[in-house]
């Protein structure tokens, strides 16, 4: 089980705020509607949620890596997640002076061998769209990774992707390895 500090949290939602914030700004990265395209007319206040897919599959992958109980992708992400705690906690310590607490959900439950198959086959996804993608998607796609691995295990409403992921991915793993 991966430990994080407040620190770790901190450079977490950091990561998350390079991504979302720009493509809040921006209007979500809708785009304006063009009066030559035809059938129905596409509002420009909208929100173009599909940009923040990179983003959120590689959040999702990392929280994932973050329940696995060893292996390299267990292993990565607990050395990823303490890289962040120690600038987390040090950014803490000399810009505020604060200490940094643990704050880590000791009940999450841990993946399964379905949840590992479907963690690999996310991997194989993620890969494939990572060798296929721009800068920016690459850079997103990394932020997202590091967000998914600080903020996924955490106690409070960040961590409720971790306490909704594993059980999904255990239960989708587990149908398909029984289908075999």
């Amino acid at each position: 089980m991966n430990t994080i500090t407040v620190g770790g949290v901190l450079v977490g939602l950091l990561a998350a705020a390079i991504v979302v914030v720009p493509w809040w700004r921006k209007g979500g990265g809708a785009k304006p509607a063009d009066p030559l395209a035809k059938g129905p007319a596409k509002s420009s206040k909208g929100r173009n949620w599909k940009a923040l897919g990179p983003f959120g599959s590689a959040l999702s992958f990392g929280t994932l890596c973050a329940l696995c109980t060893g292996g390299l992708l267990g292993q990565a992400a607990h050395r990823l997640g303490q890289g962040s705690d120690t600038l987390g906690d040090k950014l803490l310590s000399t810009l505020t002076g604060s200490n940094s607490p643990a704050v880590s959900h000791q009940g999450l439950a841990m993946l399964q061998p379905g949840g590992a198959v479907v963690l690999i086959l996310l991997m194989v996804g993620i890969i494939i769209w990572w060798r296929g993608s721009g800068r920016t998607m690459r850079r997103d796609m990394l932020l997202g990774l590091l967000s998914g691995i600080t903020l996924g295990p955490t106690a409070g409403l960040a961590g409720l992707a971790g306490l909704l992921l594993a059980p999904a991915a255990n239960q989708v793993g587990a149908w398909v390895v029984g289908l075999l």
